[in-house]
């Protein structure tokens, strides 16, 4: 039978097994965990057992209105400060992949 576990009792594993001196799969086996399952929450959490902050909250965003001309872009701020601006005429699907690749 299936025992779900939520993402505090494996924050909790992934920077334990982080500060034990044991190999994953060491830790795993001590412990009853299954390991591909624990190696699936160090993925999800990050080595140390906490979520990234894309997974913890919103990011910012801000609206300025202004007048739209025939070369009217898009900016986006990134965490880093970066800021990207696109033509309202570039392609969805390339954009769509950018923002993708960012996300990682």
């Amino acid at each position: 039978m299936a025992t779900h576990r939520g993402m505090e009792f494996w924050s909790r594993h992934v920077a334990a097994a982080g500060g034990s001196g044991l190999s994953r799969a060491a830790y795993c086996r001590r412990h009853g965990l299954g390991y591909k399952t624990f190696l699936r929450w160090v993925d999800r959490l990050g080595s140390d057992g906490a979520p990234s902050p894309a997974q913890q909250s919103l990011v910012p965003v801000s609206i300025v209105s202004g007048p739209l001309s025939d070369e009217a872009s898009l900016s986006l701020r990134v965490a880093s400060g970066v800021v990207l601006t696109i033509p309202r005429s570039v392609d969805a699907r390339w954009l769509g992949e950018l923002l993708r690749s960012l996300a990682c």
